[in-house]
């Protein structure tokens, strides 16, 4: 049985459980829910950008040691935040993640780059989400039909949204053109200015 710390709300700085005591709560709110004392695999879901990886250690060590949480492991962590978070375990003697959970699939090979020899290196088992691209790979899309507004996540980020945070649909269009009256910038060692368009690297010739 797993669950994850409650996720960040990427507004407000100080509303960050990734610290030592902050995911405490949110385990707590999933024990009582699933009517148990303690999860198999805890998850970190998504680091915020801000806790140390000595805290966020830290606080797992102590869900561990008190026997709420058999193990832990990290989803949607840098590489080099996966790699610090476990070397500062072997370091100091405390339970290091187990696990590396992270975005997976035929169309997605990005964690190829740095994750899958990290979490090899470090003995960390991955466990991929996604593994269909959200119903790209099992032919839910197609070029000819767009995806209903309830699609599920690709539908969502193809479809224009009443937030205030949307992207207008015609962003194409709003970006400022161009004008004639184009700024200018001195030549190196002269004080005449030179159109940017007509400047060109020494001992090169325009390009055509």
């Amino acid at each position: 049985m797993c669950t994850s710390c409650a996720a960040w709300d990427g507004r407000d700085c100080s509303r960050s459980r990734r610290g030592r005591g902050g995911c405490r709560p949110s385990l707590e709110g999933s024990l009582r829910r699933l009517g148990t004392d303690h999860v198999d695999l805890y998850w970190l879901h998504v680091w915020d950008d801000i806790t140390p990886a000595e805290e966020v250690l830290q606080g797992m060590a102590d869900l561990v040691r008190v026997g709420k949480v058999r193990y832990h492991g990290l989803c949607n962590t840098p590489a080099w935040f996966t790699v610090q978070v476990a070397t500062l375990a072997h370091a100091h003697g405390l339970p290091a993640p187990v696990a590396l959970q992270m975005e997976y699939s035929l169309v997605s090979r990005d964690i190829e780059r740095e994750h899958v020899r990290a979490a090899r290196e470090l003995g960390l088992g991955i466990v991929p989400w996604s593994p269909l691209a959200v119903g790209f790979l099992n032919g839910k899309y197609n070029r000819d039909q767009s995806p209903a507004a309830d699609a599920g996540r690709l539908a969502q980020a193809s479809t224009p949204s009443s937030s205030a945070h949307a992207r207008p649909t015609s962003w194409r269009r709003t970006w400022p053109r161009p004008t004639t009256a184009s700024p200018t910038m001195p030549r190196a060692g002269s004080t005449r200015s030179v159109h940017p368009s007509s400047a060109t690297p020494t001992g090169s010739s325009p390009v055509r």
